[in-house]
């Protein structure tokens, strides 16, 4: 246990573990650092994260200089900050989530990021009535030491029953609630607010990226409130835990708060035009078009070329034997043999003579490649195709009538294929038939203004893809809902999960439009950027 000293002198406990950015946990009304959650979060995001775990004033190894007020919450948060070099990131649970949203305010930049998760407050008008009728009864029954009866009322109001309470006053744990329920007078009288409304006109001046949180199998009253908080903020974000409960699973808030709190990591520069990135083998393969080269890298930056080709290398995937095929612009479809040799794959001229694109390998190999149907760029559109190589070599289209055909995966049951169409605004899928032809064209997800580039399908079943004209890359589910966007400074390619446990988002950023870039001659501004997400990559490629 580590202590820091507030402004007023209060002695703050606080666990500290793991390596990073730093996060400070908030906890809500009767916990302390040991009694909640925390410890579990606190590991889960120490894999990411340097993560202060605290008593908050009055609670556990904390002191509780009087009188309160939540300004001195705040300066205790402020020093624990301080502590960890000046700046970090909040999250906040229940009052916890109002105590961070207050800090968020009053602190400016030392706070770099808010999540909160299920702040109590409530709009409706009757709860609003209870809530006065609650405080005011707390107030009177802390006044008379009834710490027990207080501790009991919080309980009637969560909707604990009576006779569970009554058997919880001889449980061990009872005397640590009594010790500290004063505090709950901390939370429910001064931070939550006279009628626990929600605090619209605070919120919008909470300047920082905020990620507010309910839980699916919460209070309905929750949605409303995380909701009306994430309009107010400028820059917030709601997000739904599905299957939550207010007492929210420990392993999925993590995935929620990693997946927030995580920063853009730049794993490799100097690229001309770097497209088409696949996880494999334990490092992330890609095309550089501009250098005509296949350059694989590892988690540490490490890079080698690994194969030099023609023309330009649009997009690679293997077979099943483990064999690198490589769609060459105008040349088709190569193979690199085991010796480092290349070879035809397959004569793809009969099917068109325009440039070849994308390419995915499905889990019975088969190997599907679309054709843009024009020439680009400075050619007359045209609608593409999608061709089908089979394991035995045969060649046939499979599809057409797309619009810019683009990014392709593969759904891991192999039994469907969703291809973007950069120039139809979305993204499409097909059924796949068992000898691979496709049928049942439907749009997958009409994305509302987005040009989708490369894509990767994730266990959620949503789809990320890379936006170029845009500068971002965009997750989202089928039908079109956006669940997570991420902005960047310059054009996003394509997008590949992959690494450790499949987590890691791998973005291929580059100026756009750069002409003299695509010769391999101009400034080399491309980029692999990486982020960790919530959920793993599945499926092909």
């Amino acid at each position: 246990m580590n202590t820091v000293t507030s402004k007023d002198g209060t002695k703050i406990g606080y666990d500290k573990i793991g390596r990073g950015p730093a996060v400070i946990l908030v906890a809500g009304a009767l916990c302390s650092r040991s009694f909640w959650s925390g410890p579990e979060l606190a590991k889960l995001l120490a894999l990411h994260f340097t993560v202060y775990n605290y008593d908050r004033r009055g609670r556990g190894d904390s002191g509780d200089t009087k009188p309160y007020a939540v300004e001195r919450e705040v300066e205790d948060i402020e020093a624990l900050i301080d502590e960890a070099g000046g700046a970090a990131y909040l999250y906040g649970h229940s009052s916890g989530a109002s105590l961070a949203l207050e800090a968020a305010i009053k602190l400016g930049g030392k706070v770099e990021k808010l999540a909160m998760y299920e702040a109590p407050y409530n709009d409706d008008d009757e709860a609003k009535r209870a809530w006065k009728e609650y405080t005011n009864q707390l107030t009177n029954l802390l006044a008379a030491n009834r710490r027990g009866d207080a501790v009991a009322l919080f309980m009637k109001l969560t909707g604990t029953p009576v006779d569970q309470i009554e058997g919880m006053r001889h449980a061990p744990v009872w005397p640590v609630f009594e010790a500290i329920a004063p505090t709950l007078a901390y939370d429910h009288c001064a931070i939550l607010g006279e009628d626990g409304s929600v605090p619209s006109k605070r919120a919008a001046s909470v300047i920082v990226p905020t990620l507010v949180m309910n839980g699916g199998a919460s209070y309905a009253f929750m949605y409303d409130t995380a909701r009306s908080l994430s309009k107010a903020m400028p820059h917030a974000q709601l997000r739904t835990l599905e299957d939550q409960t207010h007492d929210v699973d420990s392993k999925v808030l993590a995935l929620a708060l990693v997946d927030f709190f995580s920063e853009l990591q730049t794993l490799m520069t100097g690229l001309v035009m770097g497209e088409s990135p696949r996880w494999h083998d334990d490092r992330l393969w890609f095309s550089d078009w501009g250098a005509h080269e296949v350059i694989v890298v590892d988690l540490a930056g490490k890079s080698e070329v690994i194969v030099r080709v023609p023309s330009f290398p649009f997009c690679i995937d293997w077979l099943p034997d483990g064999r690198l095929l490589i769609v060459s612009g105008r040349d088709g479809l190569l193979r690199r043999e085991l010796d480092g040799s290349l070879v035809t794959h397959a004569d793809l001229t009969s099917l068109s003579d325009h440039p070849w694109n994308e390419i995915v390998v499905d889990g019975r190999g088969n190997a599907y490649i679309n054709n843009i149907g024009f020439d680009f760029p400075g050619g007359e559109f045209a609608t593409g195709i999608i061709a089908l190589v089979t394991p035995d070599g045969s060649t046939r289209q499979v599809a057409d009538g797309v619009a810019f055909p683009n990014g392709m995966v593969v759904t891991p049951d192999n039994a469907t294929l969703i291809l973007a169409e950069s120039y139809g605004k979305r993204l499409t899928a097909f059924d796949i038939a068992a000898d691979g032809s496709l049928s049942n064209r439907r749009v997958w997800a009409d994305l509302d203004g987005g040009f989708p580039d490369g894509i990767c399908l994730d266990a959620e079943n949503a789809v990320w893809y890379a936006d170029v004209p845009n500068k971002r890359c965009v997750r989202v589910r089928e039908g079109g809902e956006v669940l997570q966007t991420i902005d960047l400074d310059r054009g996003c390619f394509a997008c590949m999960l992959g690494g450790v446990d499949n987590r890691t988002l791998f973005l291929m950023a580059n100026e756009w439009p750069v002409p003299a870039n695509m010769a391999g001659d101009g400034v080399r501004t491309g980029q692999v950027l990486t982020l960790e997400v919530p959920a793993p990559g599945v499926g092909w490629p």
